[in-house]
Order: structure tokens, then C-alpha cells, then sequence
């Protein structure tokens, strides 16, 4: 007697290349998130669309992510900056808002958004030659920001005659 095959489903991540507008991150607090903060600034330089295109080459031909590669970089990106453990980040990601938004979260969760045990795998995600063409772009669209803010400051001051 033959069984009839279970068939799974299995929910992919589908890729969105459009970036959350900070303001539009839900938290439950009265006040939006400030778009000053290091983390809203630093997103803006993240080339996430090659950050993704990386994440998704670590796959091969199967190509069957199951979670963002903002999520996955985002959080090695985090733990690399402040130097912290992996049980340190997943916590630190859980407690702050600012971090969640720059993992790539729709809104503020109380529940971890993940477990320190899949840093490891995450980090195999990202080889040392893809880490240093991403740090090569973010470094260069630091310093076109910084070039375009003094030229704009500039503009600005004109001279009195």
C-alpha cells in the first residue's frame, strides 16, 4: 500500500529592495525614532542591495534564503561595530528598537527577533572577501556623504561683502 507524499510548504523570504523609512518603524512608544541616530545613519550607507546579492550567492544554485540578508549582515554588522559576544548581540538587538529597524524589522517585537546560536551560522554566510567589498562600499559612501554635507555647509555660508 502506497502513501500518498506530504508535501511541505515552506514560507521564503521574498528579497524587497526598498528601504523601511525610519519613520514608518512601529514601536510602542509615543515618539517616532530619531533619524539622527548612528544606526539610521550608518543604513544609509549599507550597500544592502549587494549585501543581499552576496547573502544570496552563499546559497549556490538553490537560491532558498529563508531570511533577509539585511537581517543576517545587519546583525554581524552590529556585533562586529560594538565587539560584542553572540549572546550580547541577540540580546542587544532584542532590547533596542534603533537595531531592530537596521536588521530590517517592520516594527518593535518584545520576542527575540533571533537566537544567539545563528551568529555562527550567519558569519558563514559573509566569506572575508565579500566583509571587505562591502566595508570598501560603505567607507566610500562615507566619504561622498561627508564631501556632499561640507559642500552643501558651504553653499550655505556664502561670503558678506
Amino acid at each position: 500500500m502506497c502513501s500518498k507524499p506530504l508535501h511541505l510548504e515552506i514560507q521564503l523570504y521574498q528579497h524587497n529592495n526598498r528601504q523601511l523609512e525610519i519613520e514608518a518603524f512601529k514601536t510602542p512608544f509615543r515618539t517616532p525614532l530619531d533619524t539622527e541616530n548612528r544606526w539610521v545613519k550608518l543604513a544609509k550607507l549599507v550597500p544592502w542591495d549587494f549585501v543581499e546579492e552576496v547573502y544570496l550567492r552563499s546559497f549556490g544554485r538553490r537560491r532558498t534564503a529563508t531570511l533577509p540578508g539585511r537581517f543576517v549582515f545587519g546583525s554581524i554588522l552590529i556585533q562586529e561595530k560594538l565587539g560584542l559576544t553572540d549572546r550580547e548581540t541577540a540580546d542587544l538587538i532584542r532590547e533596542n528598537p534603533y537595531l531592530q529597524w537596521f536588521i530590517g524589522l517592520q516594527e518593535f517585537q518584545i520576542k527575540p527577533p533571533l537566537d544567539h546560536s545563528q551568529l555562527c551560522r550567519f558569519r558563514k554566510r559573509f566569506p572575508a572577501q565579500a566583509i571587505a567589498e562591502i566595508n570598501e562600499r560603505i567607507h566610500l559612501a562615507a566619504c561622498k556623504s561627508h564631501r556632499d554635507d561640507e559642500s552643501s555647509s558651504s553653499d550655505d555660508g556664502g561670503s558678506v561683502n
